[in-house]
């Protein structure tokens, strides 16, 4: 049995998720963790309130409220969202003025003080008198510095890079678009350069999709720049260096996931020895569900930040997604041009949402959410060809999952076989591949119904490799197939169908 901690990049709580959200790094995470304990593996899913960073200033100021304030209401909006669409996170943790996410983000700023990883150096920084803002991130925008396209000056979500505001053209204040000042600050920076040597052998032992593979090595050639991790008059967590400024969110979220999961183990459980169990030993795997546009910190700094730490990990697994359109065009609150999680699992079934938006996962490119494709697929297949086939099983109620599969359907069973085991695999997982799979065998049951050929096999495979995706859904499916899904899992983890004769 393997043990994996899961990380889902945290949300800003300056509003509700969206179907974006959902179809990213949350499904994903879900399905991995589900799929992992149904191999009988032991997993940790977790994940936190981004309560520090720079955009609950600026909602704060746009609405005349206290960012806490909001930041707590929309909290409860994104546990609802998520308990709606079935996400289960093991523990989500509210970060602002949390003692075990403050403990953990300085232990890991002073252990890289400590290894000489952080450092300090004086450097400009833009500030607004007019709106007596500093434009390091939510304040300040322009075109970014490493790909031209419009950016805050912080994470790119165009090509994921750090822009360096220092080297932004048309950089301008957000709230009155204005020019900066340019005042000089003393700053703290992460090493990234003297570390390229590590970060290249760390990419050599992790698994990471090609497109954020290819980010990485880009970065890292030919000399990185370092990056700064400090902001003055900003969001941010106060490390008693008011000279520095505050760490700001970025920095922080490695230390936010050991952060929940501690307080999960020795808070809410009272087993700080299970803590241990996940951080502490080289046989854990870190996975960590992440859209593309946080990549340059998972990918190049939390590697950095882990390895001279107590909770560095040779085993990691980064799994980033690219971004969900809706209708053909940018998903966008601003424009209201967005459908809310909460509002599309209350018109319809739970798991239909999830299984499309798995089918439709943006994991190595944009994918796009058509609202009348939706409403069609839910109709004919996941009522009417689901509903038909689920009858025609019961139909059939073999003594054996395996009866009446025929002998030339052997090779079938082995390309199952080897594509489950890949899609599901810590180190090539795939939840768009996955949910193809289980559509796939319920299509193929579906063309045997028509042929008036034995399908309870085909519905019994796909209901229990769809579990994780459609967990209700798959439980009524084998309730009324009277399908065991122990069994079928077994037979499918071991192989032992292989041997299986008819």
């Amino acid at each position: 049995m393997s043990k994996f901690i899961v990380t889902i990049t945290p949300p800003t709580p300056n509003g509700d998720l969206h179907i974006g959200h959902l179809a990213g790094p949350f499904l994903s995470a879900d399905i991995f963790t589900r799929t992992q304990r149904q191999k009988g593996h032991d997993c940790v899913l977790v994940s936190y309130s981004d309560d520090y960073q720079s955009y609950m200033l600026r909602r704060g100021r746009e609405q005349g409220r206290e960012p806490a304030q909001i930041g707590e209401e929309n909290t409860r909006k994104i546990n609802l969202s998520l308990k709606m669409a079935g996400i289960e996170v093991d523990h989500w943790m509210r970060s602002l003025d949390n003692t075990c996410f403050r403990d953990a983000v300085l232990e890991l700023y002073h252990q890289g003080v400590n290894d000489r990883n952080i450092y300090q150096k004086t450097v400009l920084a833009p500030f607004c008198r007019a709106c007596n803002v500093w434009g390091y991130e939510a304040f300040g925008r322009g075109q970014c510095s490493s790909c031209g396209q419009d950016s805050d000056a912080s994470q790119c979500e165009e090509c994921a890079c750090a822009p360096n505001y220092l080297y932004m053209k048309n950089f301008r204040c957000k709230l009155c678009g204005g020019e900066h000042e340019w005042v000089e600050k003393d700053h703290a920076y992460l090493n990234i350069g003297k570390n390229v040597h590590k970060l290249r052998a760390w990419l050599g032992d992790s698994a990471v999709r090609l497109n954020s593979r290819a980010f990485v090595e880009r970065e890292l050639a030919p000399t990185p720049e370092d990056w700064q991790i400090t902001r003055h008059g900003d969001a941010g967590l106060d490390i008693g260096q008011p000279h520095l400024g505050k760490v700001h969110t970025w920095f922080m979220g490695m230390a936010g996931y050991i952060a929940a999961t501690r307080e999960h183990f020795t808070v809410n459980q009272q087993t700080p020895e299970l803590f241990d169990s996940f951080w502490r030993s080289d046989d854990t795997t870190l996975v960590g569900f992440l859209g593309y546009d946080c990549l340059y910190s998972h990918g190049i700094a939390y590697p950095i930040l882990l390895a001279g730490s107590p909770y560095a990990k040779k085993k990691q697994r980064l799994y980033t997604n690219m971004f969900l359109k809706l209708n053909g065009l940018n998903l966008s609150t601003s424009r209201n041009h967005a459908i809310w999680i909460r509002d599309l699992v209350s018109d319809y079934d739970t798991d239909s949402v999830r299984l499309y938006m798995a089918l439709l996962a943006p994991e190595e490119q944009e994918s796009d959410f058509v609202e009348t494709q939706f409403v069609e697929w839910h109709q004919t297949f996941y009522q009417n060809t689901l509903e038909t086939l689920t009858v025609a099983a019961t139909q059939e109620s073999p003594h054996f999952w395996l009866d009446g599969m025929q002998r030339n359907e052997h090779k079938l069973l082995c390309e199952v076989y080897n594509r489950w085991s890949a899609v599901t695999s810590a180190d090539s997982f795939s939840s768009r591949n996955l949910a193809a799979l289980a559509v796939e065998l319920y299509e193929m049951a579906y063309e045997r119904l028509q042929a008036e050929q034995p399908l309870y096999y085909l519905v019994a495979l796909a209901s229990c490799i769809c579990a994780p995706i459609t967990p209700t859904l798959s439980r009524q499916i084998q309730k009324r197939c009277s399908i065991n899904e122990a069994l079928v899992l077994d037979n499918l983890m071991n192989a032992n169908f292989l041997d299986y004769s008819i």
